[in-house]
Protein backbone atom coordinates (compact mmCIF):
# COMPACT_ATOMS: atom_id res chain seq x y z
CA UNK A 1 0.00 0.00 0.00
CA UNK A 2 2.88 2.38 0.31
CA UNK A 3 2.68 2.94 -3.35
CA UNK A 4 -0.87 4.14 -3.23
CA UNK A 5 -1.71 7.76 -4.10
CA UNK A 6 -1.75 9.92 -0.94
CA UNK A 7 -5.13 11.99 -0.34
CA UNK A 8 -5.20 14.56 2.28
CA UNK A 9 -8.74 15.87 2.70
CA UNK A 10 -9.22 19.15 5.01
CA UNK A 11 -12.72 20.08 5.70
CA UNK A 12 -14.31 21.35 9.00
CA UNK A 13 -17.07 19.20 8.85
CA UNK A 14 -16.07 16.00 10.63
CA UNK A 15 -19.02 13.78 8.64
CA UNK A 16 -17.76 15.08 5.55
CA UNK A 17 -14.24 14.00 6.59
CA UNK A 18 -15.17 10.68 7.72
CA UNK A 19 -17.03 9.73 4.44
CA UNK A 20 -14.36 10.48 2.17
CA UNK A 21 -11.39 8.91 4.43
CA UNK A 22 -13.63 5.76 4.40
CA UNK A 23 -14.73 6.02 0.13
CA UNK A 24 -11.32 6.52 -0.60
CA UNK A 25 -9.50 4.30 1.81
CA UNK A 26 -11.85 1.39 0.42
CA UNK A 27 -10.19 2.31 -2.98
CA UNK A 28 -7.39 1.56 -2.07
CA UNK A 29 -5.76 5.22 -1.25
CA UNK A 30 -4.19 6.03 1.71
CA UNK A 31 -6.33 8.73 3.27
CA UNK A 32 -5.33 11.45 6.06
CA UNK A 33 -7.40 13.99 7.00
CA UNK A 34 -7.33 17.61 8.75
CA UNK A 35 -9.74 19.86 10.22
CA UNK A 36 -8.16 23.24 10.10
CA UNK A 37 -5.29 24.70 8.27
CA UNK A 38 -2.85 24.33 10.91
CA UNK A 39 -3.15 20.50 10.60
CA UNK A 40 -2.79 20.71 7.15
CA UNK A 41 0.55 22.24 7.57
CA UNK A 42 1.47 19.51 10.01
CA UNK A 43 0.61 16.55 7.85
CA UNK A 44 2.02 18.79 4.69
CA UNK A 45 5.24 18.64 6.44
CA UNK A 46 5.71 14.97 6.98
CA UNK A 47 4.67 13.82 3.04
CA UNK A 48 3.19 16.34 0.48
CA UNK A 49 0.25 14.71 -0.83
CA UNK A 50 -0.74 13.72 -4.52
CA UNK A 51 -4.41 14.96 -3.93
CA UNK A 52 -5.36 17.27 -1.47
CA UNK A 53 -9.55 18.07 -1.31
CA UNK A 54 -9.98 21.29 0.91
CA UNK A 55 -13.19 23.03 2.35
CA UNK A 56 -12.54 26.65 1.04
CA UNK A 57 -13.79 27.92 3.70
CA UNK A 58 -11.39 26.44 6.73
CA UNK A 59 -10.83 27.43 9.99
CA UNK A 60 -7.04 28.97 9.84
CA UNK A 61 -6.56 29.13 6.01
CA UNK A 62 -5.77 32.98 5.85
CA UNK A 63 -3.38 32.09 7.82
CA UNK A 64 -1.58 29.76 5.14
CA UNK A 65 -1.86 32.56 2.82
CA UNK A 66 0.40 34.52 4.77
Amino acid sequence: MRNSPKILIADRNRHVRDLLRREFAAEGYRVQVAKDGQEVMNISNEEAPDLFIMDSELPFLAELAD
